[in-house]
């Protein structure tokens, strides 16, 4: 039988907080799960933030009800995974111990590495008494199984299950998939699941996506993989608002995804059915409001980008922002009363404005016209004002006015993306040209509104700003990005350096100061994007005299396909930067053996030393002790090189006697910055790296400008490379 399920997580206020203990709700979840012909749940604990995990079920009361969801979910002939490491083992109960045991790696490196595993193997074979199935995909990739096949099979001689994130997925499978692809070698190992973490492809309203994902189940199947468990997007795992009536959106809303997937999943989905699924969104939640307007001028740009269509829909966070997610979801229409009825008594104004709105029975007005959305607006702004709603309030409407004025932006924007992602993966010039006019068309609306984001930018009261940001950045930035992407779709084969690896994750503010402000201010064009790749080998820019630098950053799977060519393009020239490589590591890979092992640690500072070879990646400096990025958080978690071949160089090494934490094991092998020569080109790795600066709402002000010290590694890579700067 086919695995078919989703995979949710678990962490210490799982049910206290976001799902408040209640048993009905979860019956009916469970129900209406199998209903759609799900078989599987695999919880794994939200564990990246945490090193103790007896903190997942520090209290009675959560685990009581995890044990008793577990049995609700035998009743319901529904196979559960949870994934746990040995240290919580003996916290769970005999009844939990039934229940088939799965064992995630990478989530417990840092705790398995201080008990003495060195390496993989040793890990794996640790986990011979606790599981009886590995998963391992999270955050690591298959090739590390496949290393270790045989010892693999020996401890579990029926354990083929394999999981790969989203983002891993598409490396893999490609964009236009077909069964001599890498994924589906893989499948025909075994029992395949596939893991897809933030689900970006499964927006019922993308266009692109059903077909896509269609082909690429029907290639695993092909292929003799059975199953999938898919991931709900991390930003809205169900349900966060506490209240659990008939009428939720968010109740209803992930329900409709469910469904949605199932049709993708089974092959019944047809392009013509984006729109019915549009009409039974607003059937089930209500189309009235002003959030309507701005959905239906995202929903012509394609609906690429989940996070800009759902930002009226499931962004809110009602845990913290409880009565700007009232006013909020008054917005959505008056069906949405029930969802600020347990508060009524708290926030009585805007129950009773809500209360009082009539129904709208207006038509949609067509995308390009939002003056009726602005309207709207005003309207409902006077209105809660009238009822004398608090100055928090007050802003939260002023800065939804706000956010309305960049639906033209967003849509535009979001129609280029999409065509940027296709233009890529397929080379279609017709596709590039097609993008060059939307981002054309996204600068001359981001003109228009820039005052308004200058005006709000230090932050909304709803978190919607971090979602702002992931596109907009500091607010000079932007029309750099847009002109540079512009100018490296028209020009591709004259793009001197190129980006890929886990590139996604933008919203935090080391990315654009290290990864895309210095190449901007430099007037050096860098293409970003997972399929840059593919297309780089397809247009002839894989050449010296084309493409000067290439960099990894965090995630080496896009890497991985291309290996030839790769280290052809190096042995002629050019120049190769591993870049934090903290997944997908595959030391097969690189001509000279370079092996990993991981480690966390807090730093009193980051102190490095940089070593007596002559080399552009050290910017001059020679044997000399550096503090690097006094002002950084202090957290530092990178990768820990513990051997390598001769041919390597060390340029520069952390300081690990300055470190507080540091596994002793780890202590005579510290994180380094390495040099490989390798024909007439060279390849680096480095696993020292700008700490995490996150953001919270909007960039504080002594983080706007650049640091310096980012700006100087910047021009080493660029003096490395050899790349003109203007």
């Amino acid at each position: 039988m086919d695995m078919r399920g989703i995979s949710l997580t678990i962490s210490d206020t799982m049910f206290e907080k976001y799902w408040d203990y209640d048993k009905g709700w979860w019956e009916e979840f469970l129900t209406y799960f199998k209903g759609l012909d799900y078989n599987t749940i695999l919880f794994w604990p939200l564990c990246e933030e945490r090193t103790n995990y007896n903190d997942v079920f520090g209290q009675d009361r959560p685990r009581e009800y995890f044990e008793w969801l577990l049995e609700k979910c035998h009743e319901h002939d529904l196979k559960v995974f949870y994934l746990v490491g040995p240290s919580l083992l003996p916290r769970m109960s005999k009844r939990m111990l039934q229940v088939p045991m799965s064992y995630m790696l990478h989530c417990y490196d840092t705790d398995e590495s201080r008990k003495g595993y060195r390496d993989f193997l040793e890990k794996l074979k640790g986990c011979q008494e606790n599981a009886d199935v590995i998963v391992r995909g999270y955050l690591t990739t298959p090739y590390v199984i496949e290393q270790a096949k045989e010892i693999f099979h020996q401890i579990f001689p029926d354990g083929r299950f394999w999981a790969t994130r989203k983002y891993s997925f598409e490396h893999f499978a490609g964009v236009e998939p077909t069964l001599d692809a890498p994924l589906y070698s893989k499948a025909a190992d075994g029992n395949l699941v596939l893991w897809f973490q933030t689900c970006a492809d499964f927006d019922p309203f993308r266009a692109v996506a059903p077909a896509h994902v269609s082909a690429c189940l029907k290639g695993c199947r092909e292929a003799g993989g059975r199953g999938f468990i898919m991931h709900p997007p991390h930003w809205w795992t169900f349900p966060k608002t506490s209240h659990r009536t008939d009428k939720n959106p968010g109740y209803k809303r992930d329900f409709l995804w469910y469904q949605s997937f199932s049709k993708y999943a089974k092959e019944e989905y047809k392009p013509a059915d984006a729109a019915r699924w549009s009409a039974e969104l607003g059937r089930r939640f209500g189309r009235s409001g002003p959030a309507d307007d701005l959905y239906q001028a995202v929903d012509a740009a394609g609906r690429f980008l989940p996070t800009v269509s759902d930002l009226f829909w499931y962004s809110v966070d009602f845990q913290y922002h409880p009565q700007t997610a009232s006013v909020f979801d008054s917005f959505v229409g008056p069906e949405i009363y029930s969802a600020i009825r347990p508060r009524h008594h708290q926030y009585p104004s805007i129950a009773q404005s809500v209360a009082a709105a009539p129904e709208s029975k207006e038509a949609a007005p067509q995308v390009k016209d939002l003056s009726n959305l602005h309207r709207r607006i005003s309207d409902a702004i006077a209105q809660v004002n009238k009822d004398a709603l608090n100055h928090e309030g007050e802003a939260f409407l002023s800065e939804l006015q706000s956010l309305a004025k960049l639906s033209g932006f967003w849509a535009s924007y979001a129609r280029a993306i999409e065509l940027t992602y296709r233009f890529v993966g397929t080379g279609d010039n017709h596709l590039a040209k097609k993008a060059v006019e939307s981002y054309n068309e996204a600068a001359a609306a981001y003109t228009d509104v820039a005052s308004t984001i200058e005006a709000d930018y230090k932050g909304f009261t709803t978190g919607i700003w971090d979602i702002i940001t992931t596109w907009s950045g500091v607010i000079p930035e932007m029309r750099k990005s847009l002109d540079s992407t512009c100018r490296m779709i028209e020009e591709f084969r004259h793009i001197p350096a190129c980006m890929v690896g886990d590139l996604l994750d933008r919203n935090i503010l080391w990315y654009r100061q290290l990864m895309e402000w210095p190449f901007h201010n430099n007037g050096v064009d860098c293409f970003h994007c997972h399929q840059v790749l593919p297309y780089t080998v397809k247009s002839g820019n894989f050449r010296p005299d084309g493409l000067r630098l290439l960099i990894v950053q965090k995630d080496m799977a896009p890497l991985l396909p291309f290996k030839e060519e790769v280290l052809s393009w190096v042995k002629s020239g050019g120049r190769l930067l591993l870049y934090d490589i903290e997944r997908n590591y595959d030391p097969g890979f690189l001509p000279e053996p370079l092996q990993l092992d991981y480690f966390s640690n807090v730093h009193i500072h980051d102190g490095i030393y940089v070593n007596g070879e002559d080399h552009p990646l050290t910017g001059g400096f020679k044997e000399r002790n550096l503090t690097f990025i006094p002002d950084s958080n202090g957290i530092r978690m990178g990768p820990c090189s513990t051997c390598y071949g001769p041919g390597w160089k060390v340029l520069a090494i952390v300081q690990e006697e300055m470190a507080l934490g540091t596994p002793a094991l780890l202590k005579d092998n510290p994180a380094a910055l390495l040099v490989l020569p390798w024909g007439k080109g060279e390849i680096a790795f480095s696993g020292i790296r700008v700490p995490h600066i996150q953001l919270k709402a909007g960039y504080p002000p002594e983080r706007a400008e650049i640091n310096s010290t980012v700006l100087k590694i910047a021009a080493n890579w660029f003096s490395w490379a050899g790349i003109k700067t203007r």
